[in-house]
């Protein structure tokens, strides 16, 4: 199959220009986009190394369309991705520079620190993360009811505490050793 009859790239690049109340936050999710985008098969089809031997051209559009790939499939299956891509197509920018105005939000993160930083041994560590995936888990459902009644504002600042638990997250999984 050619490159040009190929249009997975195309249909995303169509999808991603469209309003974003088209879209449904709670419904987007990985079986969805995987049989939609199909990311696994269109980047076997369009990685730049099946190109080697064709045009200048339709190497740089493999390569083009090979990234819009990677990029669309891992915005769309992360919740915190998709919410910041949604909420662009809103008009509603978070950048890494945007902060939580909560003071009650910024001291529970404040305490979270600085329990990661007094625990000893990896089961306290364990058990925050286990607290901090369930935080994860009801932002991300907080979030989807806001984005479903179209409440922008309401779900740009569950995504911005998503952020600081991912972050979290991260940190922890720095720390704890695997098992």
């Amino acid at each position: 199959m050619g490159f040009a009859s190929r249009n997975s790239a195309t249909d995303f690049a169509d999808e991603r220009s469209r309003p974003a109340s088209r879209f449904s936050y709670s419904t987007v999710n990985t079986m969805q986009i995987t049989n939609r985008l199909d990311a696994p098969e269109s980047q076997r089809l369009l990685h730049p190394d099946k190109f080697t031997l064709k045009t200048a051209r339709e190497q740089e559009l493999s390569e083009q369309a090979s990234s819009l790939i990677n990029v669309a499939y891992y915005t769309l299956v992360d919740p915190l991705r998709r919410a910041i891509y949604i909420l662009k197509l809103e008009g509603v920018i978070i950048d890494e520079d945007t902060q939580m105005n909560d003071p009650e939000f910024l001291m529970e993160i404040m305490e979270l620190n600085e329990e990661i930083a007094a625990a000893e041994g990896s089961e306290p560590l364990v058990r925050l993360q286990s607290r901090i995936k369930d935080e994860c888990s009801k932002l991300i459902a907080d979030m989807s009811l806001a984005f479903e009644s179209q409440r922008m504002e309401e779900a740009k600042d569950f995504a911005i505490k998503l952020r600081y638990f991912n972050n979290m997250s991260q940190k922890l999984r720095h720390l704890i050793p695997p098992t």
